[in-house]
């Protein structure tokens, strides 16, 4: 009986940097956490110019299975679209639109569908906020030294009292307060991330060519790997906020070739609440015959993610759920975010995968 070929694509989060970054954490994992199965690394794969990782998977003494793994890469367009690597200018006027952007948001319903949600979008705000305040006071102190407003002239009477005002925002708790959370949050990463999100979910132009360039990327290696007939299964893997990125690409891919496509720790709730964009996305990919089964990861104990929803009225019975937990997490770790990745960590998941 011959040995099947299997192909994994990887859409990461963005909590990855480096390009493949995703890719050796996944394959790490892979290693360490499949329990029923023996893992053999045999080196990388090459397609179209795309790098990945070939293994063999032996189910006791006999090969199950080999199977090549390849990293969608996208953050080349979030690294250029960081806020918090912005000039003062733009973080004040940019960063006061995204902080509006989610505050006024339909997310605060989510008390009674996912409290651990809401929990984890008010500590959201709270951070957020005060990142902004900080931002504020340095704007308006800035203001004061240079009678000036980015530029435009202000009168000097105005201005001292502007600056004055912003001095005094500068008390020693908020400093002290600021410093304290940013020891151990990272806050500039919920800045980004949040502000990612916005521009993604976004239907000005900006949002558009954000969309397109992201997409883009997915895209140009699911072509270049699924057009290959070396594989008898495909599996399009998503994590986090590449389950948004991955869900938008595959609702409009109609090809020969069929897949699974398994999400974990996904953020299609969350932008819900913002946007209809994630509920006609999922749609799509239910009524997308290439998808063959779509199978959901979640836990209740991430508190950034939350069960990919089912659009109202869907009778698709393509969406498996698979619940997952979080073994031994506190709550201090629900806060800080760290549950999120209990994915990888979890051998019925990696039983799943490789199944």
């Amino acid at each position: 009986m011959p040995v099947p070929n299997e192909v994994i694509i990887l859409v990461p989060g963005l909590n990855t940097q480096e390009k493949n970054e995703f890719l050796e954490i996944f394959c790490s994992s892979l290693s360490e956490q499949l329990e029923s199965f023996t893992v053999q690394e045999n080196g990388e794969i090459k397609i179209a110019g795309h790098t990945g990782k070939r293994f063999s998977i032996y189910n006791k003494q006999e090969l199950y299975k080999t199977l090549d793994i390849y990293e969608a890469y996208y953050m080349d367009v979030f690294a250029s679209n960081k806020l918090s690597q912005k000039d003062e200018k733009t973080k004040f006027i940019r960063g006061g639109e995204v902080l509006i952007y989610w505050l006024i948001s339909p997310i605060w319903l989510s008390v009674k569908e996912s409290p651990s949600l809401f929990i984890y979008f008010i500590i959201s705000a709270i951070l957020f906020t005060g990142w902004y305040y900080g931002i504020l006071a340095a704007v308006l102190i800035a203001i004061g030294q240079t009678n000036s407003f980015f530029g435009g002239a202000i009168p000097l009477e105005m201005a001292k009292k502007i600056g004055f005002f912003g001095e005094s925002m500068k008390g020693w708790s908020f400093w002290f307060f600021i410093s304290i959370l940013s020891s151990f949050l990272p806050i500039s990463s919920l800045i980004d991330i949040c502000e990612f999100s916005a521009a993604y979910l976004g239907e000005d132009t900006e949002g558009s060519t954000i969309r397109s360039k992201t997409r883009g990327r997915v895209l140009n290696l699911l072509e270049d790997v699924l057009k290959s007939s070396n594989y008898d299964r495909a599996t399009i893997l998503a994590y986090s906020f590449g389950v948004a990125v991955a869900t938008d690409t595959l609702a409009d891919y109609h090809r020969e070739k069929f897949f699974r496509y398994i999400t974990l720790g996904g953020t299609l709730k969350v932008l819900s609440y913002k946007s209809n964009w994630g509920e006609r996305e999922i749609n799509k990919c239910l009524n997308n015959a290439t998808i063959t089964t779509w199978i959901d990861c979640y836990s209740n104990q991430d508190w950034v993610a939350a069960k990919t929803p089912l659009p109202k009225g869907s009778s698709s019975d393509k969406m498996i759920y698979k619940k997952v937990s979080a073994k031994s997490s506190s709550f201090l770790q629900r806060f800080l975010g760290k549950t999120h990745v209990c994915y990888f960590y979890d051998s019925s998941v990696w039983e799943t995968i490789i199944g």
